[in-house]
């Protein structure tokens, strides 16, 4: 089944078709409608015309192109089958993810259907429908989380633009939202004595973070390789990949002396 819609951003004409149950944009590159009419006959009918959109670009599938990207960048070989730990919060994983759920979103097939009107509408859903590890229910994001997932977007499409998969950036002309600072608390005595006094089996894993500043998924995988001496932290961020050195508190220290080899055998779990 197919049909003709017109994008209500920018009143260009796409085609819309259903295959194996899944929906399929392809942009027709025009708000004239009889000449949409006659490019989509000519899709359908597998003849390209002097219009057709398929004209003067590289016919490159939106998978392939992230595949592509992601090799380029992040020198990862087959990323649609790659296996991302579940703590994984490096910039690789974090672009990834924010492509996988574009093509989830938009049904993309090809590059050259990527337009304005998807990428905006997208954003929208991102920043109010996004959700949280293994939780199902949805929350709204920073106005400056979002702007990094436009600059994401906007890199991605720039390697396809070099490459000639696509005629236009069209991140480069989504608005960045205006960012907040917000106001940043810490915990009083009396707060983390009640954390740690509720937090069972976990209460090593909140009183280490407490003393040493780390990110949850900087701490899920520590082992006592990661303090040499036990007086220092040698860790690798999750979320840039740089090794730091650190001294560590003389609390920490007996945290660290106290626990296993690996220190949270249960985070593997997750």
């Amino acid at each position: 089944m197919s049909k003709i819609k017109r994008n209500k951003r920018d009143g260009i004409f796409y085609l819309e078709t259903i295959v194996d149950g899944k929906r399929r944009r392809r942009t027709l590159r025009t708000s004239d409608e009889k000449q949409a009419i006659l490019l989509a006959s000519s899709l359908l009918s597998g003849v390209n015309s002097p219009n057709s959109p398929t004209d003067d670009l590289s016919v490159m599938t939106y998978k392939n192109a992230v595949g592509s990207y992601m090799e380029s960048k992040y020198s990862i070989r087959d990323v649609w089958n790659y296996k991302f730990e579940p703590s994984d919060a490096s910039n690789k994983c974090i672009h990834f993810l924010l492509l996988k759920r574009f093509r989830e979103f938009s049904n993309i097939e090809y590059m050259q259907d990527i337009n304005y009107g998807i990428l905006q509408d997208f954003l929208n859903d991102y920043q109010f429908n996004s959700y949280r590890p293994y939780s199902k229910k949805p929350m709204t994001i920073s106005n400056k989380t979002l702007n990094k997932k436009i600059a994401i977007l906007r890199v991605f499409l720039q390697y396809c633009l070099h490459r000639g998969w696509i005629k236009t950036n069209h991140a480069m002309t989504i608005n960045r939202k205006e960012e907040s600072t917000p106001d940043r608390k810490h915990f009083t005595d009396d707060e983390v004595k009640t954390l740690l006094k509720n937090s069972g089996k976990y209460s090593p894993f909140f009183e280490l973070m407490i003393e040493t500043g780390l990110r949850a998924c900087d701490t899920w995988g520590l082992t006592q390789d990661n303090f040499p001496g036990g007086d220092t932290m040698k860790l690798k961020s999750q979320k840039n990949g740089k090794f730091h050195y650190l001294p560590i508190s003389e609390r920490a220290q007996e945290i660290v002396a106290d626990m296993p080899h690996v220190f949270f055998p249960w985070s593997a779990t997750r």
